[in-house]
């Protein structure tokens, strides 16, 4: 017999309709004290929060050497957060904001380009 997973905090999945619509497609509603959705701490996830929040003021900026760092923060910020996350919240994030996954790839490229350093030159 396997062990159960701990670590999960339970959430009430009725205030996010796609997470809940998700769940009873897959059947796991008695899996969901398992789930971990997330592995940020809160003190954790405010830190990547305020540093998204620099992030996106530097990436304003006319500096070349400010953009190219920002460029490469974007590139942590998008791996580490989005591994950091369950699937299901990503899901429902992206229902909240009315964005398809292929608008928000088409976004993430246009801030890539719009971070280019080479217009600066």
């Amino acid at each position: 017999m396997t062990k159960p997973i701990t670590g999960g905090k339970q959430i009430d999945t009725s205030k996010f309709p796609s997470v809940q619509a998700r769940i009873n497609e897959l059947g796991i509603e008695d899996r969901l004290p398992q789930i971990i959705w997330t592995r940020l701490s809160k003190p954790g996830a405010a830190q990547l929060l305020a540093e998204l929040s620099l992030m996106c003021n530097a990436s304003l900026s006319n500096n070349f050497e400010l953009r190219n760092k920002t460029k490469k923060s974007f590139q942590f910020f998008k791996s580490h957060v989005g591994k950091s996350v369950h699937p299901f919240a990503i899901t429902q994030a992206q229902n909240d904001l009315q964005i398809s996954k292929e608008r928000l790839e088409e976004l993430v490229n246009l801030q890539m380009r719009s971070l280019s350093t080479s217009e600066l030159s």
